[in-house]
């Protein structure tokens, strides 16, 4: 008999599954296996290491392999000739090989509708286009409140979230002139409810959210920050 090593319920040999947990069991055992991280090897038996925690792995898992196509290769390899792949070894996952995949997605239909731009940061362009869609829907939202009950402060907000798109469409670009533009409209709806229509919460989070947006510009892809892109 042998324990599962989530919850050590006892299961008997040739059971795939723990019948009290359902944690998917070892039924093969792994000779002389070795530690994927720490690489420090381990007795017939032995499943996880004691350094780190790490499920232990056999010795031809060690072997460097593409994340992609499974090709051997040595040591000083660092990705695939054939697919541009990472060379792994032992039991890693290939998200990094995803986030990439889903980069280049990303850049080819900014390239097709945007012209040819330089490449940011994967986080820099979703954290944009997300504000683009989440300052759509707010303004679509607004539309449907417009009433003659509705303070200035409703309409200027308004007006500030249709300046805000046309402003994060020309930062997508990679124009400048759209984080001036995200700049000014902060300041100006700051401004107006602060000086003359009260929400100075509101206002206040406007000109942070500058900040943010020039902080997250200082992400840099490829040696070069986003904001160095900006013409």
């Amino acid at each position: 008999m042998s324990n599962c090593t989530k919850c050590g319920a006892e299961y008997s040999e040739g059971t795939k599954f723990c019948q009290k947990c359902g944690n998917k069991l070892q039924t093969e055992v792994i000779e002389n296996p070795v530690c994927p991280r720490c690489k420090k090897g381990y007795p017939t038996g032995v499943m996880f290491c004691e350094n780190d925690g790490t499920k232990l792995v056999s010795v031809d898992q060690m072997i460097p392999r593409c994340s992609k196509c499974g090709k051997q290769y040595g040591a000083e390899t660092k990705f695939c000739p054939l697919d541009g792949g990472r060379i792994v070894t032992g039991i890693q996952d290939n998200s990094n090989d995803i986030v990439t995949d889903v980069s280049k997605t990303i850049n080819n239909v900014l390239d097709k509708h945007l012209g040819k731009v330089e490449k940011w940061h994967g986080f820099v362009t979703f954290w944009t286009i997300l504000s683009i869609v989440v300052n759509a829907i707010l303004f679509i939202i607004g539309l449907t409140l417009i009433s003659p009950y509705q303070s200035a402060g409703f309409y200027i907000s308004l007006l500030c979230g249709m300046v805000n798109i046309a402003a994060l469409v020309m930062l997508l670009k990679r124009q400048k002139l759209g984080f001036w533009i995200l700049a000014g409209s902060a300041v100006f709806n700051f401004v107006c409810l602060i000086a003359s229509l009260g929400g100075g919460g509101q206002a206040v989070f406007g000109l942070f959210s500058i900040a943010i947006w020039f902080g997250i510009l200082q992400i840099k892809c490829d040696g070069v920050t986003a904001w160095q892109t900006l013409k």
